[in-house]
């Protein structure tokens, strides 16, 4: 009988060996269907993918808030927190490949018949049990794949993450600094239509003005007055949204940069298509299918019939001074096959369940690659639109700039009233103010750029915090 438990110990550990199911032919023929490349027509620039994708900016500012909000966000942690049980998840899969090995001390008491009477007797036991499943259809092994693509999925949640949040920081900052320069042109705009206002009144007492100049350039002046007031309440609002980023209170929050001055970058001339493979979403849907796959076959697995073996060593004494002899010393090898003989369907549902979860799955991931490709092309002609945009504004700005240095011009030399120089200057000023909004809409757009394009720079951060980048 040994030598039979012992032949299918051997036999269990060369079909464990290779009894773990191949990938499904749906997962096989999984392709992103990306074209070869995007092309913009802008700038012959060719951008660089590199970890710091902010660095685009050239503000040190930014990368700093960036660095402090890495370091101090919650949402953060909490993601790293379930990246962490994920990865404690592969270790527990992995350790139920392995022989279980339990030691015990057992006392008891026992009533014998003897003698012609009843009487208890005191029973001792030390033992040492081992214990293994033979893993011989893969489910095991099926599982740790399975638990490894989790920890891998919550690997691109926390990636994604990184880059969404820094974007995300980006644009507010950016944002507030487009407030303060605003709200500086508004205050300045204020002033203009307060003297514009002062001198309409001025021309209709003389009788050269009307009263319609006077209500338009006073509803004007109303106008760039709650326009200031909503610019300084976004200003307090963009700097509690900043601290809360950055876990702290907005009266925490240091001074941040005013005024714009901000380098805008070029936008990439083509950019390749694995780009789309790269993406985070992209490649969390890839593992969320490789995880799925795994649990189908484990599920499959889990219908054949499984064969676990043990063995026993046991010493056991009616006293303890006798324990420990080899008289007293039993060895016992066990081997168990068990198949279900009936269980109403529910393993049978596990598999189907499972073939439908990747389907559905597979589905998910198609579309995360449609939306990719959608994100991406839509981004590159937002781009293309706000630069033009602001080409063209740029072009009117200069006019409008132009106009007000010749009426400043006659003006002096006495061919215009003061009233004309003053709505050269407020249409100028309000030109400025259009092409610093159309400017602050194109960075916004290159950052949504950046955020469908994707990139790799997080996975350090990953590594750094679990400290052996796995």
């Amino acid at each position: 009988m040994k030598y039979t438990v012992i032949f299918l110990f051997a036999v269990s550990a060369v079909l464990s060996a290779c009894g773990a199911r191949e990938q499904s032919l749906k997962v096989k023929e999984l392709n992103t269907g990306a074209p070869e490349s995007f092309v913009n027509v802008s700038s012959g620039y060719v951008p660089d993918f590199s970890s710091e994708w902010w660095n685009v900016f050239d503000d040190t500012a930014l990368d700093g808030l960036i660095r402090e909000m890495f370091a101090k966000n919650y949402e953060l942690e909490d993601t790293y927190v379930s990246l962490e049980i994920k990865r404690a998840g592969v270790k527990s899969a992995r350790a139920d490949r392995l022989p279980t090995l339990t030691a015990g001390v057992g006392v008891s008491d026992t009533s014998r018949e003897a003698d012609g009477g009843r009487r208890w007797q005191d029973e001792y036991e030390l033992s040492a049990r081992a214990s293994w499943e033979a893993d011989i259809w893969g489910r095991n092994s099926s599982l740790v794949s399975a638990a490894e693509y989790d920890a891998a999925y919550a690997g691109m949640t926390l990636r994604g993450q990184y880059l969404s949040l820094s974007a995300e920081l980006a644009d507010r900052y950016f944002l507030y600094r487009y407030e303060t320069e605003r709200l500086g042109k508004l205050t300045a705009l204020e002033k203009l239509y307060e003297k514009l206002v002062t001198a309409d009144r001025n021309a209709f007492k003389s009788g050269l003005g009307s009263l319609e100049d006077i209500y338009e350039s006073e509803k004007k002046l109303e106008t760039v007055r709650i326009s200031r007031a909503s610019s300084e309440s976004t200003l307090m609002s963009l700097r509690e949204e900043i601290a809360l980023m950055l876990a702290i209170k907005g009266a925490e929050l240091p001074e941040l940069p005013q005024g714009w001055h901000v380098r805008i970058p070029d936008v990439p001339y083509a950019i390749p298509a694995e780009v789309i493979a790269a993406r985070a979403d992209i490649k969390a849907a890839q593992y969320a299918i490789y995880r799925t796959d795994r649990q189908l076959a484990a599920a499959i697995a889990d219908r054949y019939p499984s064969l676990s073996l043990s063995a026993a060593g046991v010493y056991g004494s009616d006293s303890v001074s006798s324990l420990i002899r080899p008289e007293a010393f039993a060895f016992s090898l066990v081997a168990d096959a068990l198949f279900t003989v009936f269980d109403g369907g529910k393993k049978r549902t596990a598999v189907t369940v499972k073939e439908l979860e990747l389907d559905s799955y597979i589905l998910k991931y198609r579309q995360a690659v449609l939306a990719a490709l959608h994100d991406i092309e839509k981004g590159l002609l937002e781009n293309a639109y706000r630069e033009k945009s602001l080409e063209e504004l740029k072009r009117t700005a200069e006019k409008n700039r132009s106009l007000y240095e010749l009426g400043s011009l006659k003006f002096k030399g006495g061919l215009i009233p003061i009233r004309s120089v003053i709505a050269a200057e407020t249409s100028m000023l309000e030109q400025e103010i259009s092409l610093l909004g159309a400017e602050r809409e194109l960075v916004s757009a290159r950052i949504s750029l950046i955020r469908a394009l994707g990139s790799g720079w997080e996975e350090k951060y990953i590594a750094d915090k679990s400290g052996d980048g796995k």
